[in-house]
């Protein structure tokens, strides 16, 4: 359903996969990610702050394992479920070189549970340039009232002058701080 959306709008995004998962459901997108990016959200959705580094680093290899496998490309971002960040959690991503991702901005399910139209609204409404919109697609049934308007929200950015765009294209077009 996503994927179509963004497709009907022309639009690119990046997806956190969590390896299991990917797995499991990898016929749903096998061929369908070419515009998109690919980064790591673990293998089980395991808090990484809560293991050691080993334990860390195996959660994002065999997910990047599994990235690699279904889709001929490595991940170099990784988003920490929950944004828990612990030490382990930054020397992985590290040793891995990954850059950690978390979001400035997301669905609120619980608050527009059957009202799609009200999840857009306050979307569009409330971004700026530069967020980051966290959106799931698992769990609650609730969270898919947003996601049945991504189209819409696409649309709705566009109008404002914001072109939604995947997360390492918004880092590399960031301006770095320098020091003086």
């Amino acid at each position: 359903m996503v994927l179509d959306q963004l497709d009907e709008v022309e639009a690119s995004a990046t997806f956190f996969m969590v390896g299991e998962h990917l797995r499991a459901n990898s016929r749903l997108v096998a061929n369908r990610m070419e515009r998109h990016e690919i980064g790591n959200h673990t293998w089980t959705h395991a808090d990484l702050a809560e293991m050691d580094v080993n334990g860390a680093l195996s959660q994002l290899t065999k997910t990047a394992d599994e990235i690699r496998t279904v889709f001929g490309r490595d991940p170099t971002i990784m988003r920490p479920p929950w944004a828990h960040l612990g030490g382990s959690t930054v020397l992985a991503a590290s040793k891995l070189s990954y850059d950690i991702v978390v979001w400035s901005r997301q669905m609120s399910p619980s608050r527009y549970a059957n009202d799609t139209a009200g999840q857009v609204a306050a979307i569009v409404k409330n971004a700026r340039p530069g967020d980051i919109i966290l959106a799931h697609d698992v769990g609650d049934p609730r969270r898919l009232a947003g996601l049945k308007g991504i189209a819409d929200i696409v649309r709705g950015l566009r109008d404002r002058g914001i072109e939604p765009v995947t997360v390492s294209r918004l880092l590399g077009v960031a301006t770095p701080v320098t020091s003086i």
